[in-house]
């Protein structure tokens, strides 16, 4: 098994100010090298693999904060209740609490319908809507059914 080889000084520098919004061409001047150069060591796997560590690091940070964030703006008695409502959803949704689908509001995941399910549900629809179709030239008719 071969051993991961560390990023040098260079590497990591590299890394850094591109991880602070850098472009590629000024980090390239800040650290004395060509744009080449740069792009070079920026495709070897071990400034790869740091690279991705640290940007996988800040977005678990990030997270963190956007949580924070939200919980604030939830509690936050002087945002709209609209606002503050948003906010108590987007927390529950990212924590894998969806709501569970009323039958009146329609019947959910049309997968997890057998095919006969879904012939009466068309069925269904059909003679419920059926009455309120209009031709493209807007002369209401009655559809017919099967």
């Amino acid at each position: 098994m071969t051993e991961q080889k560390t990023v040098n000084d260079t590497e990591s520098s590299a890394i850094d100010l591109l991880l602070s919004g850098n472009t590629q061409q000024d980090t390239a001047l800040s650290l004395g090298l060509s744009h080449y150069r740069l792009v070079s060591l920026l495709k070897k796997p071990h400034v790869q693999a740091e690279l991705s560590a640290r940007v996988t690091h800040r977005l678990k940070a990030g997270a963190a904060l956007a949580v924070h964030v939200m919980e604030s703006v939830m509690l936050d008695t002087k945002a709209t209740p609209k606002t503050r409502l948003d906010a108590a959803k987007a927390i529950m949704d990212r924590a894998g609490f969806t709501p569970k689908t009323d039958a009146a509001s329609g019947p959910g995941d049309l997968g997890a319908l057998t095919n006969e399910q879904l012939h009466a549900l068309a069925d269904k629809i059909t003679n419920e809507k059926g009455d309120r179709a209009v031709t493209v030239d807007g002369e209401a008719k009655q559809i017919a059914s099967d």
